[in-house]
């Protein structure tokens, strides 16, 4: 599988405003079960540079790590983590200050887990992308796990959404499948 090639870990960052613009940032949303630590392993050389949990809602800061071509954002999960309502909070001000403040950014690959539909929350990120006319990737993670009738009535939920993306791509981080569309857009971006 082609990737994005070696990463380092740049730093953490309170807000958006305060990261290099230097190259293009591609943000990675999600929600704390939805894979998307992993997702950015699977797209990078060196994938020990990326730290993932067993417990989900770890990533608490805005994490960037640099490629060559990319600064690559890991934005906090929200919605799942183990977190008080005022800290869930303050992660979903993290997440929103960095679409409003940051300067560089060229694409957004929300993940999910493809065995659910998007929330309220979701549809409102992939306007927000639309306004600003920045991609949005919809990265369905976990599709090794489907059956042949759920692959089926995603197929059909995904005619639905459509409009509201630049594409939808199935992808199993596990597996390291269906990458290959999410790399050809990516490395079109510089």
């Amino acid at each position: 599988m082609k990737n994005l090639g070696e990463a380092i870990f740049k730093s953490s960052y309170q807000t958006g405003k305060d990261i290099p613009n230097d190259k293009p940032q591609v943000c990675f949303l999600g929600r704390s079960n939805s894979g998307k630590s992993t997702t950015l392993k699977a797209l990078i050389h060196n994938s020990s540079t990326v730290k993932t949990s067993k417990t989900p809602g770890h990533t608490r800061h805005i994490n960037v790590f640099e490629s060559k071509n990319f600064y690559l954002i890991d934005l906090p999960g929200y919605g799942y983590a183990k977190a008080s309502r005022k800290k869930k909070g303050q992660l979903s001000d993290k997440i929103y200050s960095y679409l409003s403040e940051s300067t560089g950014l060229s694409a957004g690959l929300l993940v999910i887990d493809c065995r659910r539909k998007l929330r309220e929350d979701e549809i409102t990120l992939s306007q927000i992308f639309r306004e600003n006319q920045v991609p949005l990737i919809l990265l369905q993670n976990k599709y090794d796990k489907l059956n042949q009738k759920d692959k089926n009535e995603l197929k059909k939920y995904n005619k639905e959404i459509d409009p509201k993306f630049t594409l939808i791509i199935q992808v199993s981080a596990f597996k390291k499948t269906g990458y290959e569309n999410l790399m050809n857009f990516l490395l079109s971006l510089h």
